[in-house]
């Protein structure tokens, strides 16, 4: 069974309609063309290539990996996916790309399924207007030149007590769901100075805030992301876990930047090939010795940037 036929009689099972290469001037050879639910067009201008399953519309720019689009625009189960496309699965052979991947995609649920929630770390409080209470939390903002707004805006909280004591904490989001928390320690003798609370590794800081099909930056930390703004997610540190790949690959950004620290350069190398091997234009943003988007500053890192995408 060849990628072509695979798909479609996948799509056929679940009544998605689709224009096939050589069935009209929409479609290129290697590709199917599917009614786009972004931009509402209904000439096939929502491309899938059939050796990724990624979209495209041609039209909008938008776009994401197949079975998300079905999940998220065509109300489609993810049982219903799987059914469809497992009962056509034949066992991977040398080549057989598509057929690997979905193997792995169907293999590997935790990719598409329902969101996780995790509890809350106790005594924590939500920053308020109240800074006599909040002094740690006030002193820290003013050393590293963040205010209060910026505290509020992103929700953050303190612990005097507990596991997260003496540190600020931040929740972290995967499409709008709390996943994690990070708490970050207000005093230099407060070990260790970052403390997560669940897989913070599973989704990027302030993804959500970010358009698919726009330039977007990746960064190291919160404060690197704070310092940015929005278009700016952050990456816990110098590497993606195989789901930040797949979420930021599930964005299409029209450009892509590593901005990591000045240190992470054989990092960004490595990394770099992979997120380029899903068809992603990456560009590296190489900050002075020393320095990290926080400390070099907003103004100082955009002009990097335009600078490599003039």
């Amino acid at each position: 069974m060849n990628d072509e036929t695979y798909i479609t009689e996948s799509l056929q099972a679940l009544g998605i309609r689709f224009q096939l290469s050589g069935e009209g001037k929409n479609v290129s050879p290697g590709w199917i063309g599917l009614d786009c639910p972004f931009c509402g067009d209904l000439n096939k201008h929502l491309g899938c290539k059939l050796a990724t399953l990624f979209c495209t519309c041609w039209r909008c720019k938008n776009g994401g990996h197949l079975f998300r689009l079905l999940q998220d625009h065509y109300d489609i189960s993810w049982g219903e996916i799987r059914a469809a496309f497992g009962s056509r699965r034949e066992r991977p052979k040398r080549g057989q790309s598509v057929s690997r991947r979905i193997e792995e995609l169907l293999g590997g649920t935790r990719l598409i399924t329902a969101k996780e929630k995790i509890e809350r770390p106790p005594a924590l409080r939500p920053v308020d207007s109240d800074k006599n209470y909040f002094a740690p939390v006030d002193d820290f903002l003013r050393r590293r030149g963040f205010s209060w707004t910026d505290a509020v805006r992103h929700e953050a909280t303190f612990a005097k007590l507990g596991p997260m004591a003496m540190r600020m904490v931040m929740p972290i989001r995967r499409e709008n769901e709390i996943i994690a928390y990070q708490g970050r320690a207000l005093f230099d003798d407060v070990e260790p100075k970052y403390k997560a609370h669940g897989p913070i590794n599973d989704c990027l800081y302030e993804l959500d805030s970010c358009q698919p099909g726009r330039p977007l930056g990746i960064v190291e930390g919160i404060f690197d992301q704070w310092r940015m703004g929005d278009g700016f997610a952050a990456s816990f540190g110098k590497s993606l876990s195989r789901l930040q790949i797949h979420a930021v690959v599930m964005r299409r950004p029209q450009l892509l930047y590593l901005i990591w620290d000045a240190d992470a350069f054989w990092e960004i190398r490595a990394i770099r090939r992979e997120l380029e091997a899903h068809g992603l234009n990456v560009i590296h943003i190489e900050l002075p010795e020393g320095h990290d988007p926080d400390s070099f500053g907003r103004e100082a890192t955009m002009k990097l940037i335009e600078e490599k995408t003039v």
